[in-house]
C-alpha cells in the first residue's frame, strides 16, 4: 500500500524560489506540447504516419536546457515523462500551462528520488533546504518510494507530498475473545 504524505513548506523565500522553478518547467512542458502539435500538424499535411514522440525523444530535445533555465535537469526529465504518460492516456496533446495571468496554472516542481536528499526537518533540492512544517508532529517517512513533488495549493504557498510504501500486517480477526491472523486458503 502506498501513503502520500503533504507537508506545508514554512519558508516564504522557498515558496518564492518554487514559483521561479514552477515557471521554468511550465516552459519544458509548453515546449513538449508544441512538439506534439507540430508532430500532428505534419501528419494532417500528409506527411508518412510515424509514431508520436517518446519520453525519450522529447528527453534528448530539451537536452542542455537545465542551465538555461535554472533548474535541475531530473525535473526537466520527469515533466518529459509526465508528458507522455498523460498524452498517451488521452490519446491527444494537454492542454498549455500558463504562468502568468488571472487564469495561471499551479505551480508544480516534480523530482526524483535521487535528485534529493531527505534532512530530519526537510528536503533538500538543488542544494537549498526546504523546511517543512510540521515535521515534529509527523516525522519524515523513513522509506520514500520514488519520486515525490511540490505542488503549489489553491489558497496559497507550496506544499512537499512524498509517497512512502507501507508495510501491510496481516488481516486481524476475532475469533471468540482473542484476535488471531486472518488466513488465506490454500
Amino acid at each position: 500500500m502506498t501513503l502520500t504524505y503533504k507537508y506545508k513548506l514554512s519558508d516564504k523565500s522557498a515558496q518564492r524560489r518554487l514559483r521561479q522553478h514552477a515557471i521554468a518547467l511550465n516552459q519544458v512542458w509548453n515546449y513538449c506540447v508544441q512538439t506534439q502539435h507540430e508532430c500532428e500538424r505534419q501528419y494532417r499535411a500528409g506527411a508518412p504516419k510515424r509514431r508520436w514522440p517518446t519520453h525519450f525523444d522529447l528527453q534528448k530535445l530539451t537536452a542542455g536546457s537545465s542551465k538555461e533555465l535554472g533548474t535541475h535537469a531530473g525535473a526537466i526529465t520527469e515533466i518529459c515523462r509526465v508528458f507522455t504518460e498523460n498524452r498517451d492516456k488521452r490519446k491527444r496533446a494537454p492542454k498549455f500551462r500558463t504562468s502568468f495571468g488571472p487564469k495561471k496554472s499551479l505551480g508544480w516542481v516534480p523530482f526524483r528520488s535521487c535528485d534529493r536528499q531527505i534532512e530530519p526537518n526537510g528536503i533538500k533540492f538543488l542544494g537549498k533546504l526546504y523546511r517543512l512544517h510540521g515535521t515534529k508532529r509527523r516525522p519524515l517517512p523513513e522509506t520514500i518510494k520514488g519520486g515525490s513533488s511540490k505542488i503549489h495549493s489553491v489558497i496559497g504557498g507550496y506544499a512537499s507530498m512524498l509517497k512512502s510504501q507501507r508495510i501491510d500486517l496481516p488481516a486481524m480477526v476475532k475469533s471468540g475473545s482473542t484476535w488471531a491472523s486472518k488466513r488465506s486458503p490454500q
